[in-house]
């Protein structure tokens, strides 16, 4: 009996659908938006040493968590999602079983890596062509099981140049692998992180993920992404529709009230959005800010004639 029998999959027939098994095409890494902005800063996704109960945590083999899971009710590791495409992350690398985790839902973990591992005892090197465990390929199209946590092992660093999707989600609401209860992002909406990240990003000229957000839907006219959508609806809902914001100043000149935007950007994508409404108060009114806002993403973006959409 295979380590991995337990969480096999059978793959399906051609016109068909399997029990518990998709199509394996991108996977995801979830954070907090905290160390959101660390990895933006640093234009890629670093490796770390294993903490958790895992055999890995026994070495000084530094990895990035991965999944292709996605969770209705919300994740329970943070609310902004960087996705990855699955067959340019693997290209030119071997897989390694590394254990199944008892959790609620248990988990599968599996070791993706272009580096000698010989001595690391405890892997069990797995063959998606040939072994029939959780993940399958077959004429170059992947399968992996869905009815279990899938946990993926990448052990290099992971450049955001690479990365297909950048979006604010759902976190678990009652639940966070990091801060336990106390964790404030348990009822952000997720279109509020994605605004908050997209701010952040336009008042810092950090262009890290400008492509993901570029990548406009298919026959599509649009300059940018759903995801950029939501996160220009999470600014003006947080900053313009918000019960607490109120224009009360005079100050309408372009100049002036761009430059009063961006601060408030800088203040949302702080995680200070209090202090981000009490900047836009000194703006004359609604229109002022939405003249600005366009300014500063058509800057940004290096976009022609970009409208907040009506």
């Amino acid at each position: 009996m295979a380590v991995w029998d337990d969480y096999k999959i059978t793959i399906p027939k051609a016109g068909n659908r399997g029990d518990d098994v998709s199509e394996l095409e991108d996977v995801k890494h979830v954070v907090h938006p905290a160390a959101a902005r660390r990895i933006l800063e640093d234009k890629k996704i670093r490796a770390g040493i294993v903490y958790d109960e895992s055999q890995m945590n026994q070495t000084r083999h530094t990895v990035v968590w991965l999944s292709a899971n996605t969770w209705s009710y919300g994740s329970i590791y943070g609310t902004v999602q960087f996705t990855f495409p699955w067959k340019e992350l693997i290209k030119g690398k071997r897989f390694y079983w590394v254990e199944a985790m008892p959790y609620q839902n248990a988990a599968y973990r599996i070791l993706i890596s272009d580096k000698d591992v010989s001595h690391l005892k405890f892997l069990t090197p797995y063959d998606p062509s040939t072994d029939k465990g959780p993940i399958r390929e077959r004429n170059d199209t992947w399968y992996w099981n869905h009815k279990y946590t899938s946990e993926f092992m990448v052990d290099s660093d992971l450049k955001l140049s690479d990365c297909i999707s950048f979006k604010g989600i759902a976190h678990k609401r009652d639940g966070c692998r990091i801060y336990g209860g106390n964790c404030p992002e348990r009822e952000v909406l997720h279109f509020i992180t994605s605004g908050r990240m997209l701010a952040f990003l336009m008042s810092s000229g950090n262009h890290a993920v400008d492509p993901a957000l570029r990548v406009a839907p298919p026959r599509s006219s649009k300059t940018f992404s759903y995801d950029f959508e939501n996160a220009v609806s999470g600014i003006w809902f947080a900053l313009v529709q918000n019960k607490d914001t109120r224009f009360e100043g005079g100050i309408k000149r372009p100049e002036e009230s761009k430059s009063i935007v961006r601060g408030a950007l800088a203040l949302f994508g702080a995680d200070q959005p209090g202090e981000a409404r009490e900047l836009v108060s000194l703006l004359k009114d609604e229109a002022t800010f939405q003249v600005a806002l366009e300014a500063i993403v058509n800057d940004h973006f290096g976009a022609c004639g970009w409208k907040l959409p009506s």
